[in-house]
C-alpha cells in the first residue's frame, strides 16, 4: 500500500463517513458534527440512504443507480445500505435495462461485490482510495458498524 500524505488524511477524516442521498433524502449533521459517526451511521440507514468513506458528492435515484458510468464507483465505493422500497424500485427497473448494459452490471457487481475490498488493485497511486481502505479496516473491526456490512451485503445479493 502507498504512502499517505498528512493533508490526504486529514481532509479523508473530516469527511470520515459520507451520505450518499437517496431520490433527495437528507439527514440532521448533528452527529456527524460532533464525531458520533456510529450514531450517524444509524441515521443514514434509517433515512434509507447510502454510506461512503470517500469525499465524493453524489445523489442516487432509480435512474442514475443503473447507469454504467456511475455503477462502477458505486460498487466500489459505496455501501448499499439503502432501504428494502428502494430495492424493489432498483429490481423493477433491470427489466428495462438493455443487455449490454445489464452485463457490465452483473461484471462489476460480481467483480466489486465488496466494497473497499482490499483485493481491488486500483492502477491509480490515488491517495485518498488507500487512505478509505485504511478506514474501511477500522470500521469493519468495530462492532458499531457491523449494520453497514450487513444491509451491504443483503442489498447486494
Amino acid at each position: 500500500m502507498g504512502k499517505v500524505d498528512f493533508v490526504t488524511k486529514y481532509l479523508s477524516n473530516k469527511n470520515y463517513l459520507r451520505e450518499i442521498s437517496v431520490e433527495n433524502k437528507t439527514t440532521l449533521k448533528f452527529f456527524y458534527n460532533i464525531g458520533w459517526y456510529e450514531h450517524y451511521a444509524a441515521q443514514i440507514i434509517r433515512a434509507g440512504n447510502c454510506i461512503t468513506l470517500l469525499s465524493t458528492n453524489l445523489n442516487l435515484n432509480r435512474d442514475n443507480f443503473w447507469n454504467i458510468h456511475y455503477f462502477e464507483e458505486i460498487t466500489r465505493y459505496l455501501f448499499w445500505t439503502f432501504n428494502k422500497s428502494f430495492l424493489l424500485i432498483l429490481t423493477e427497473k433491470i427489466e428495462t435495462l438493455s443487455p449490454p448494459t445489464l452485463n457490465r452490471c452483473i461484471e462489476l457487481l460480481n467483480t466489486n461485490f465488496v466494497p473497499y475490498d482490499s483485493s481491488i488493485n486500483d492502477s491509480s497511486n490515488d491517495q485518498e482510495i488507500i487512505w478509505c481502505k485504511v478506514k474501511n479496516e477500522n470500521l469493519k473491526g468495530n462492532p458499531k458498524f457491523s449494520n453497514i456490512y450487513t444491509l451491504d451485503k443483503e442489498n447486494r445479493t
